[in-house]
């Protein structure tokens, strides 16, 4: 009952409203507004605004059919940005020098393990793509200390590039922590360690053939930031 109530109170008051203006119009005009004058006014403006809204939506339509090709040009080169890389699409080719050499020779920054004086022998290999072969996917160094012979593994791909044999070397690393304000992911077992981190546009992935503590593997990673 009371919501009857209210609703009725405000028909009245719009009701009221409209006489009022209506006699303020008819004292402004000089003469009777007719109760068919008043309802063509109310038409006409009716009219007036479906087509105002007809036109506004037919505007967004049209914006959104000219912005259509260039958002999805955008949508395309984001995905253009990232790449995986499967064995099938790359191959190998021996490297002329180690990484600190090739960052000389080409004017690179790329981060190496710096332990070539300790080490037995180097292996340096760029993985290429088949169709391109100045397309380098990653650089692949190994290295045999001098002493034991143990293998320490380093894989340098850019941030953009996933490469399949890497994967599981990210997967298995299941820990994380900072060195030097950088994050890395790691782990250790009996006879192996890995540890990945990205620095300036490059992911480094470093695997180890031997037993080594936590700490050893991060200093690896202090040493080479």
């Amino acid at each position: 009952m009371r919501n009857k109530n209210v609703h009725r109170y405000i028909e009245e008051q719009n009701s009221e409203a409209k006489e009022n203006l209506r006699k303020m119009t008819e004292k402004k005009l000089g003469f009777a507004l007719s109760k068919e004058t008043i309802a063509d006014s109310e038409k006409k403006t009716l009219k007036v605004q479906k087509w105002v809204a007809i036109f506004a939506t037919a505007a967004c339509v049209i914006c959104l059919l000219i912005a259509l090709p260039f958002i999805l040009k955008n949508f395309r080169e984001l995905d253009d940005k990232t790449r995986y890389c499967k064995e099938e699409d790359y191959t190998w080719i021996w490297s002329d020098c180690n990484i600190k050499k090739y960052n000389q020779k080409h004017g690179e920054n790329l981060l190496y393990i710096d332990l070539y004086e300790y080490t037995a022998e180097v292996l340096t290999q760029l993985y290429v793509s088949k169709s391109d072969v100045n397309d380098i996917i990653f650089f692949y160094e190994q290295l045999f200390l001098e002493d034991t012979y143990d293998e320490i593994n380093l894989y340098i791909t850019d941030n953009r590039t996933t490469v399949d044999i890497l994967v599981g070397i990210e997967e298995s690393c299941k820990n994380t922590d900072y060195v030097n304000d950088v994050l890395v992911q790691w782990m250790c077992e009996i006879d192996s360690g890995a540890i990945v981190f990205e620095y300036k546009g490059y992911k480094y992935f470093v695997t180890l053939e031997y037993s080594i503590e936590e700490e050893e593997l991060k200093r690896i990673v202090a040493d080479m930031l």
